[in-house]
């Protein structure tokens, strides 16, 4: 497996994080139209708000269900790349690892947390990105959760 693989591998947990946040917003969305169409049915307006909102309350649990399978996925996923970032063999590049791709520090932050030089890290990074030993279920982890 390539380095740029590698680190496209590490990088799917942020961006597996997103689509989390991403599906939260939208339930939030969604909570609040249905509450505001509820406070319009308790001032009695017609049957066709019941519907509407049966069809928004719906669509709320079909998203809720997506949203459980997604947050899953992202949770076999940061494990699978824990999992991984664990078997390397210096501890300098498993902090740096897990900082950039767990939790979605830079490098500059890194730097300043651990009090490392840009070098340090720098090279940490892409050392650590290369002994990365990846196994096939490494790969799978988070795909069909």
């Amino acid at each position: 497996m390539t380095y740029q693989e590698k680190v496209d591998w590490l990088l799917s947990y942020r961006r597996q994080e997103n689509k989390v946040q991403e599906l939260e917003q939208e339930m939030k969305e969604l909570q609040q139209v249905l509450e505001n169409q509820r406070a319009l049915c308790t001032q009695g307006r017609g049957e066709w708000l019941r519907e509407r909102q049966e069809r928004e309350a719906m669509a709320i649990r079909e998203r809720q269900l997506v949203l459980a399978k997604e947050q899953r996925r992202m949770t076999a996923l940061a494990d699978a790349i824990e999992i991984a970032i664990k078997r390397l063999e210096e501890p300098r590049q498993r902090r740096v690892l897990r900082q950039i791709y767990l939790a979605g520090m830079s490098q500059n932050q890194v730097c300043e947390q651990f009090h490392y030089c840009k070098r340090q890290v720098s090279r940490s990074h892409t050392e650590g990105v290369r002994e990365l030993q990846l196994r096939p279920e490494d790969l799978r982890a988070g795909d069909g959760v």
